[in-house]
């Protein structure tokens, strides 16, 4: 089966299709499959890495304001349509597949328009107006939280989860504290924006670090994004302790399951697919919603793991360094919180989540097979 995946950005679209593709290819290694992405996005580095072709369009994404950067992407869009017109007749696939980005609104309808069998998969329990408008268009419409389900057409919509990195969970970890270097034994609180890191988490933790490393035990591992790193590094040099060795900072972190396999919490944004992986790992969180997301989706993602009484939510404007140290405090003096945390975060996981996004990809590309 030929199999067309649109989807980049950031590390929340990347990885539920690489997951995806990586599933198939075991299901059937003569599945034929294409990324479509864009030059600048996370997928230039990242799907290359794993030996999937992709194609790459000219798009942008539009601005919300009236200005000549809107037209300007309004023109991409336009490129980028015509663009994928002439891929989709070169390639031919049985089945498109968006997991979001900018890039995959021109790809999945150009694809719909012409008659292909069209599937969305929307990580976040809010939808964007992408995918909201896309869901009119495409054939079926795959879930990461029930929650998004009254945005589509019912008879289209089937709740499977979110895709995720196949190594998290399973990786174990004085293995993992080896590779990174750390102490498998010590309390260890990860900390990370996903891929394009967060400064408000970067600075709170700046701010409070000198208070948390008290906990002669605790040990850290910063994961800044590479834009806010030369900063935090430099600032890091100013802090006064002297067990600076329990803090391990990278600008990022290709070997994530490692990270998580030796965390015991973590602190991070709320992306659909970054809490997707701390859900199976098992872990406690602190969750700091980015506070600029479309919908403020990432707020309702945090919800679900509040209310099952896995997360702690703090707003953006109300996260620094003072309530940092408190949460961890309580963290680090209650083994039997963070056992209850990390017994609910387990179960909100959804491990099947990337077999039975498949299932649905290929029941769709084979009733179109069919007809041909």
């Amino acid at each position: 089966m030929r199999i067309m995946i649109a989807g980049g950005g950031t590390g929340g679209h990347v990885y539920p299709g690489i997951t995806l593709a990586q599933t198939l290819k075991e299901l059937d290694p003569s599945h034929d499959i294409l990324f479509v992405g864009t030059a600048r996005g996370l997928e230039a580095d990242v799907v290359p890495r794993t030996g999937f072709p992709l194609h790459t369009l000219t798009l942008s994404g539009i601005p919300r304001r009236l200005s000549w950067k809107m037209l300007l992407a309004l023109f991409r869009a336009g490129r980028g349509m015509l663009e994928t017109f002439k891929l989709l007749k070169t390639f031919n696939p049985d089945v498109v597949v968006g997991t979001g980005g900018y890039v995959c609104g021109p790809v999945v309808l150009s694809a719909a328009l012409l008659g292909y069998p069209t599937l969305i998969h929307e990580q976040n329990a809010f939808p964007g107006m992408t995918n909201r408008i896309l869901g009119r268009f495409v054939k079926r419409v795959c879930l990461g939280y029930e929650a998004a389900g009254r945005f589509f057409p019912k008879a289209k919509v089937k709740t499977v989860g979110n895709p995720i990195r196949r190594e998290i969970g399973l990786v174990p970890r004085q293995e993992a504290a080896k590779r990174l270097q750390v102490s498998p034994a010590r309390p260890t609180m990860l900390v990370f924006g996903a891929s394009q890191g967060a400064r408000s988490i970067n600075q709170a933790l700046l701010d409070s670090l000198s208070r948390l490393l008290r906990h002669r035990e605790l040990q850290v591992i910063w994961v800044t994004g590479a834009a806010d790193h030369g900063r935090i590094m430099e600032e890091w040099q100013k802090v006064a302790v002297d067990n600076r060795e329990a803090v391990r900072i990278w600008p990022y972190l290709h070997n994530m399951p490692d990270a998580f396999a030796v965390a015991d919490w973590v602190i991070s944004r709320a992306g659909a697919i970054s809490l997707a992986e701390i859900t199976r790992q098992g872990l406690p969180a602190i969750l700091v919603p980015y506070p600029y997301a479309t919908g403020d989706h990432q707020t309702w993602n945090a919800k679900v793991l509040a209310d099952a009484g896995a997360a702690w939510v703090v707003p953006d404007s109300q996260f620094n360094g003072d309530i940092l140290t408190e949460q961890v405090d309580k963290l680090m003096a209650s083994p039997e919180l963070r056992a209850a945390m990390a017994a609910a975060s387990r179960g909100l996981s959804r491990p099947e989540a990337a077999t039975d996004l498949a299932a649905e990809v290929l029941a769709l590309g084979t009733s179109h097979k069919s007809r041909k």
